[in-house]
């Protein structure tokens, strides 16, 4: 038995370094901006997400993190169970946050 759980704007909530932060600045005729959150399109943001997915699931048996997606698996019920809601637990007590569907 397995579910997948798929990881809400996945990027966006990985919270940037403030030294991050300014190397994603940009102008636009209303200003500078420049992002607080992962944007989507860096080159590195995939392989940070999942450096973030990797340490939040590290210790958790039958878990596979494959970058926005997460797959929880057991050879039966009671144990895949077990597995799901320890993975839930992590992911909530670190604020990350997922799709209903």
């Amino acid at each position: 038995m397995f579910s997948k759980l798929d990881a809400n704007s996945g990027f966006w909530q990985i919270e940037l370094e403030p030294e991050s932060s300014k190397l994603t600045t940009f102008i636009t005729p209303y200003g500078r901006y420049m992002f607080n959150r992962l944007p989507f399109g860096i080159s590195s943001a995939p392989e940070l997400f999942q450096k973030r997915i990797s340490e939040i699931l590290r210790g958790c048996d039958g878990v596979v993190g494959l970058i926005d997606d997460v797959l929880v698996y057991g050879r039966s019920d009671e144990e895949h169970h077990q597995r799901l809601m320890k993975v839930l637990e992590r992911l909530k007590k670190e604020g990350v946050t997922l799709n209903h569907n």
